[in-house]
């Protein structure tokens, strides 16, 4: 039952995202489910995005409108930086016809047309970064790093709307270092479909040989490889790098000489960049994931093994909250050797079914618990109803 009092109003929600599907995937993936959630507990919600050939499905309930900015086709990210004036004029139309309670903007070319569309309006924007490049940019090569222009971008963005979600503490703690007021910060967690993820049984393990898969960026992958070395009877998945990018290229090309000297490349597959589908499948049947590099999508990666049962050893733990050490997997403190402590940590779980199998059940359950989208479309909707009632005063006079 919706609780529709007027303390806890069904609001209109404009949830709007402007990005190229290669640039930030996860916004077609996170955008939909938390409209569907958000729907289920009694808001009304309308997503606003660019028009391109292969608009994301909206589930049932959930209205989209899809307007024209640029050419109707896939953009790179910087070519949809230069819709973002035209994306902006077409959503304030678009928001004078239909006036929502809240906008919620998704991704930072989102931001910054969420704001021009609303700047002459008391309509308050919350918005959720998904990837934030003002946070230290450790493990990422310079050859990925954005202009100074994108940092100089997020911070008018951040500065500008009425509350950023933040999705871990370490966004938050950057968010304020950058100017933003505490007051304007809410730590909301990413979520993660753990119903629709099944994983593997137990019992059904694949034989004697154990696989690793590796997820996030390239930069540090040789250590796991080199930890291969103390690791007989193990494969090596690597499932990592960064779509369209030659940098990847370069650094496969690395691993596999790499590969080749350790005389591993029997026990160490490439796989590139996986979708969404293929990473579950990979993680299904692994034993452990690995992530070694402080990724912008380390969090989502962590979550999306943890909702397979999958244990996680995590080498940034301050961007994979959802890893508690110890119980759904493991922090690498990097108190020696990278690769013989990967090493030490990973044979300790082979060596105990028991360990191991309970990390992944703990994992499980805390993703299915904590990080369901059910749960965060209610932490998001607490700070809709906190914005909207202290904004509908200032709209009712206009």
């Amino acid at each position: 039952m919706v609780d529709d009092s007027p303390q806890n109003p069904r609001l209109k929600i404009a949830m709007v995202s402007l990005a190229s599907a290669a640039a930030q995937p996860e916004i077609n993936t996170t955008v939909p489910a938390l409209a569907d959630a958000l729907t289920e507990q009694g808001q009304h919600v309308v997503c606003y995005s660019r028009r391109t050939p292969n608009q994301p499905p909206m589930p049932d309930g959930v209205d989209a409108v899809a307007l024209r900015a640029g050419p109707a086709k896939g953009l790179t990210e910087r070519e949809v930086a230069g819709q973002v004036g035209r994306f902006g004029e077409r959503l304030a139309a678009a928001l004078r016809k239909h006036r929502p309670d809240v906008v919620h903007s998704h991704g930072w070319l989102a931001g910054l047309a969420a704001q021009l569309a609303t700047r002459d309006t008391p309509i308050p924007v919350v918005h959720t970064f998904h990837r934030l490049h003002l946070l230290d940019d450790r493990g990422i090569p310079a050859a990925r790093r954005e202009p100074s222009d994108r940092y100089r971008l997020e911070r008018a963005v951040a500065r500008g709307c009425d509350q950023v979600l933040a999705a871990t503490d370490a966004e938050r703690a950057c968010l304020l270092k950058v100017g933003v007021d505490r007051d304007h910060i809410t730590v909301v967690r990413r979520g993660v479909d753990a119903r629709s993820m099944h994983p593997r049984d137990p019992a059904e393990r694949h034989g004697p040989v154990y696989r690793v898969v590796l997820l996030g960026a390239l930069d540090r992958a040789h250590v796991a490889i080199r930890a291969l070395t103390a690791l007989p009877g193990t494969e090596l998945v690597i499932a990592a790098g960064w779509p369209d990018h030659p940098e990847t290229e370069r650094e496969l090309r690395r691993l596999t000489e790499l590969a080749e000297e350790l005389h591993l490349t029997d026990r160490v597959t490439l796989s590139g960049h996986p979708d969404r589908a293929e990473r579950a499948d990979l993680l299904r049947r692994c034993d452990a994931a690995v992530l070694l590099s402080p990724d912008e999508a380390a969090d989502t990666l962590s979550l999306e093994a943890m909702a397979l049962g999958v244990p996680v050893l995590t080498g940034c733990p301050e961007l994979t909250e959802g890893v508690l050490d110890g119980v759904t997997g493991v922090h690498l403190r990097g108190g020696g050797p990278p690769a013989r402590e990967l090493a030490h940590s990973l044979r300790r779980l082979f060596d105990n079914d028991s360990l191991r199998d309970g990390m992944g059940l703990a994992a499980r359950d805390r993703a299915l618990n904590r990080y369901s989208w059910a749960r965060i479309a209610a932490e998001t909707s607490r700070v809709y109803q906190d914005i909207y009632q202290v904004s509908a005063p200032a709209a009712s006079g206009v």
